[in-house]
């Protein structure tokens, strides 16, 4: 059936042409399609159709059937091809007894398997095949006659509802993972910002290696069967993983593997893969077999963001791995790394030709030789019982290729990692030059991967150690711990131009001058703080600019919720997302303009506060080292509702009078240093004490999160402490 749109690949069999289908299907994230005869060949498929179903990956596979007439007559080749795989669990399976239902029936396979990544499949009889139809130039997709499963793209209202449902999993202090699987690939950028933002781990499935950076620290590696990058820390986290944010993936599974220790006279598998990690392309392509092959290469190679991992995840089908670089190979110039067993890899062999005959290229196959089942061999069957049949021969695999039409392969002894880094290196120019080339890899067969079980072990502690290298960087002693890159937030060059055209409104008033404020209540989360500002400045200045387009102010607010997450405690963001106040006292948004040579008295925070620069600079004397009592500080009101304005002028009177600060250990300092800035962040942490004040050439537009309350300090009451001669003694807001 010539078509101009496909590519036809003939498979030496069945079994492997559904692998193919299936590995296509997961490296470009669109239809596969296969195509077998009934009887045996339908039989075939069916391991690849329910690892496909299962791996949730999108596929037609259309099959032959004998003519409806002489159907169950007990005749030759003659089986209920949808009844064997309807029980299997396929999505969709059926006859097509007539002409006229190949369309619409076609229309119900191709809508559930490209919009519910599930497996398809149609038997078409063969007087059916013979005869002719019209195709629509549309298809007609009626969502009411098909698959109820289809979710549509989640709303504004529903994104931020599951992002208030996961700061509040994390302020509540619950142990989260994001699991990644195959599917998300496209969104690794998105999902290591998220894990940064939320300070958890991310592990992904085996198939799913690749979607993000296994360098980066919130990477844990590979969960399930198939091990880890750089140690056991995966299986530690989701032993006492609390919540799991799953993206794309069909289940969780809960397993892990462990290291082994190096070998002699052999090449050892980790030494191999550690080289192959770094000769591999950013975009590779990692096609994986089953069993011990496949533990060394997923704990061996560190993956990185754009690189992807073909896998039977589910089925754990032998021989996959060569039919997926087929697959790769046939329809992407990427590089292509096929690792299989000795014993797999005799499975698919004979796709040898098939390479051949579409002329590959870039193709590195990697064979671990041990002359064993590996992964069955190596299990603990129980006291005096042997698993038997699973030490087997193989051919020559080098002279194998070589008589497929791919010499100079190579075989490896030797676990000298310049001899290693050199055979991987010639092995990928030939694998250019003339399409496939092979390694042999000789391990010890005594040697092998361990595959643990999650077990109730260490961790709790895994977690806090996690955490206490996620936070290192975040002291809770000095407001300016945040580290610098956490500290700024995104002002385009069109907004800072329009902030700068400010400068002459700011400079002409006399005093300090407020806007109306927004107290940020319980649902603190629904607020665009941008737009909060744009509302505030037109009140204040009704001849001000537009600051933000909607892009920009989506960027505002992001990094206004970054700096928030990353300047303060659990416990502190934990009571200001649920009640809206910090220490007892409701937070509310404001601006304040401070015109030039205008200075706050000295005081301490009661409260956290978050101080932006939008144009300008605010200068402080910083008291380092140093700390207000919290339980002193606190408001007792039983009730979190907003104080009015003589409330809080109240509160600020009797702080004057009983505020002191007395170092009898002579350790704090006042030290003079810039407080923030256009586009950057302060964040003061509650009992900090400062006195800020604006530059006497010039004034300051700020945008902060604070309750409108601060306890002052009387300069008298200031003893033993150095730099207070620093302090201003007028001109007081």
């Amino acid at each position: 059936m010539a078509h101009t749109k496909l590519t036809w690949v003939y498979n030496r069999c069945e079994v492997n042409a559904v692998q193919a289908a299936m590995a296509y299907a997961k490296l470009h994230n669109r239809l596969g399609c296969c195509v077998a005869t009934s009887g045996p060949g339908a039989g075939h498929l069916l391991s690849g159709l329910v690892d496909a179903d299962q791996d949730r990956v999108p596929l037609l596979c259309i099959t032959g059937l004998k003519a409806a007439g002489t159907m169950r007559h007990a005749d030759f080749q003659d089986i209920d091809q949808g009844a064997i795989f309807r029980m299997a669990g396929i999505g969709l399976s059926e006859s097509v007894s007539h002409i006229h239902q190949l369309i619409p029936l076609l229309r119900n396979a191709l809508y559930l398997a490209t919009t519910t990544y599930r497996c398809a499949h149609l038997a078409i009889p063969i007087d059916v095949q013979l005869d002719s139809v019209t195709a629509p130039r549309f298809l007609n997709f009626r969502s009411e006659n098909l698959s109820k499963n289809v979710l549509d793209h989640a709303s504004d209202e529903q994104i931020r509802a599951l992002a208030t449902a996961l700061i509040k999993e994390r302020m509540d202090g619950h142990h989260m993972v994001i699991f990644c699987g195959w599917r998300a690939f496209p969104f690794g950028d998105a999902i290591e910002a998220l894990a940064e933002y939320l300070d958890v781990p991310i592990i992904t499935s085996y198939d799913g290696k690749g979607c993000v950076s296994e360098s980066i620290p919130h990477s844990f590696g590979v969960a399930g069967i198939y091990g880890f990058v750089g140690g056991g820390k995966s299986q530690e986290v989701l032993e006492d993983c609390d919540v799991i944010v799953a993206f794309c993936m069909s289940d969780l599974t809960k397993a892990v593997t462990d290291k082994s220790g190096m070998q002699t006279k052999y090449c050892h598998p980790g030494l191999f893969f550690k080289n192959m990690s770094l000769l591999l392309d950013n975009d590779a392509i990692l096609c994986a077999d089953i069993g011990d092959n496949a533990l060394w290469m997923a704990s061996g190679i560190s993956a990185v963001k754009g690189q992807r991992t073909l896998t039977s995840e589910h089925m754990g089908i032998m021989g996959f791995a060569l039919n997926a670089g087929l697959a790769a190979s046939c329809s992407t110039s990427r590089q292509v790394l096929v690792v299989a067993g000795d014993g797999g890899f005799q499975m698919s062999s004979n796709e040898l030709a098939t390479l051949k005959d579409h002329g590959c290229k870039n193709v590195l196959v990697v064979i671990i030789q041990n002359g064993r089942l590996g992964r069955v061999s190596n299990e603990t069957w129980g006291p005096g019982v042997r698993g038997d049949g699973c030490l087997i021969g193989s051919p020559d695999f080098v002279k194998l290729f070589e008589a497929h039409g791919y010499p100079k392969g190579k075989h490896l002894t030797t676990s000298d990692e310049s001899e290693i880094w050199d055979t991987i290196s010639e092995s990928w120019d030939l694998a250019s030059k003339q399409g496939v080339a092979v390694i042999v890899v000789h391990q010890d067969p005594e040697t092998h991967p361990t595959m643990h079980k999650i077990s109730a072990a260490s961790g709790e502690v895994a977690w806090e150690r996690y955490l206490n290298e996620m936070n290192k960087e975040r002291s809770l002693k000095d407001n300016h711990d945040v580290s610098p890159s956490n500290k700024a937030i995104t002002l385009s060059s069109n907004s800072i131009n329009k902030l700068n055209s400010l400068k002459e409104w700011i400079e002409s008033h006399s005093t300090a001058v407020v806007s109306s404020y927004c107290w940020v209540g319980s649902s603190f989360l629904s607020i665009s703080p941008a737009q909060v500002f744009q509302n505030q400045l037109k009140e204040l200045n009704p001849a001000a600019p537009e600051i933000f387009s909607q892009e920009e102010r989506d960027d505002f607010d992001k990094d206004f919720w970054r700096l928030l997450m990353n300047s303060f405690t659990v416990e502190e963001l934990s009571e200001l997302f649920d009640k809206g106040s910090s220490n007892g006292y409701p937070l509310r948004l404001q601006i304040l303009v401070l015109p030039k040579d205008s200075t706050y008295a000295l005081h301490a925070h009661p409260n956290i506060e978050l101080i932006i620069g939008m144009q300008g600079e605010l200068m402080e004397y910083k008291l380092t080292d140093y700390r207000h009592s919290k339980r002193v500080l606190q408001r007792t009101s039983h009730k979190i509702i907003p104080p009015s304005d003589e409330e809080i002028k109240n509160m600020m009177e009797h702080f004057e009078h009983c505020m002191v600060i007395d170092d009898q250990d002579k350790r704090s300092h006042f030290v003079d240093r810039l407080c923030t800035r256009q586009g950057k962040c302060c964040a003061n942490q509650i009992g900090s004490v400062h006195q800020s004040f604006s530059r006497k050439e010039s004034g300051t537009l700020l945008f902060v999160l604070w309750s409108g309350c601060h306890a002052n300090i009387q300069l008298t009451n200031i003893k033993g402490t150095k730099g207070a001669e620093l302090l201003r003694k007028e001109h007081y807001c």
